[in-house]
């Protein structure tokens, strides 16, 4: 009984592969290690401006509550808008009108 490198000791259930010490060649990548991160704060900021009160109130109650089902309606409606892949392209006030509107036509549960 031995200690691996790592520090942990040696599985004497594991299966030996016969790889030993394989190395994965890797390409350089010709962006910086922070520009991903850059790209999605500033994606997130651009989106939270764009819900005005309701993004600072969801920023606020983000910081002071545990579950996004705490949130108030307000803040619930900004995260709804600033989630997803892509950005929306109706402005605040008309993709909640829109949400809305289906909610109405009972097309969205309501929460």
């Amino acid at each position: 009984d031995y200690i691996t490198v790592s520090g942990w000791p040696d599985d004497p259930h594991a299966i030996e592969s016969g790889y030993d010490n394989v190395r994965i060649q890797t390409s350089p990548s010709s962006h910086a290690n922070f520009e991903a991160v850059l790209q999605v704060t500033g994606e997130l900021i651009n989106r939270l401006r764009r819900t005005g009160k309701d993004g600072r109130l969801l920023l606020l109650e983000s910081r002071n509550r545990d579950n996004y089902k705490d949130f108030s309606k307000d803040a619930r409606n900004a995260l709804g808008y600033v989630a997803g892949w892509k950005r929306k392209l109706k402005n605040y006030r008309a993709w909640l009108a829109d949400r809305q509107y289906k909610r109405d036509k009972k097309y969205l549960p309501i929460r």
